[in-house]
């Protein structure tokens, strides 16, 4: 071996070494990063247990006892929890007319249907909340099928889909105006 076979053969393994060193070094780094990534996760974990058991034990279960809640507070909550079913009454005769082939008079007929899935599920959610003597879980439980609901209108322009919909809307939002207001 001559001095510049054996100069870059040096070369060539202390750049192997450096790329090990800097390989550990990084794979150390890595391995601190991640448990500083668990840590943040655990600590925002118990975070926000934390404070979901505080909701359980403050939250109340209608606006009206509230202490906290000024009347006109009240009163803008009543309002908000109406907007919803209100908003249908307005808007599905709306979504029913984009529907094909319905004369004036059978876009009506539709607009009946939604309200009484929405009755039928105030009186079962409401029965089962005063059996159990528990509306906070009634409320969490009716609140996904409104956002499914309301998704399915983002999603999608399909009048025959948004109608199919409105049944999910209705059936949340009659329920949770009045499991709100009870």
């Amino acid at each position: 071996m001559d001095r510049n076979d054996s100069t870059e053969y040096n070369a060539k393994v202390e750049v192997e070494q450096n790329v090990a060193n800097i390989s550990g070094a990084a794979r150390n780094a890595e391995r601190k990063l991640r448990l500083k990534i668990d840590l943040v996760f655990a600590i925002k974990g118990i975070l926000t247990i934390g404070i979901a058991l505080v909701a359980f034990i403050t939250l109340i279960d209608c606006p009206e006892i509230a202490r906290w809640l000024s009347e006109e507070k009240k009163q803008r909550i009543f309002l908000l929890n109406n907007i919803t079913v209100s908003g249908s009454s307005f808007f599905l005769p709306t979504i029913i007319c984009t529907i094909p082939g319905r004369t004036t008079v059978r876009q009506q007929i539709p607009t009946l249907p939604p309200y009484i899935v929405g009755a039928f599920f105030i009186l079962v959610i409401l029965t089962l909340s005063w059996r159990y003597n528990h509306g906070q879980i009634f409320i969490s439980i009716s609140g996904p099928s409104i956002i499914v609901g309301y998704s399915i209108f983002l999603a999608t322009l399909n009048a025959n889909i948004r109608y199919v919909a409105v049944f999910l809307c209705a059936s949340a939002a009659f329920t949770l105006g009045a499991m709100c207001n009870a």
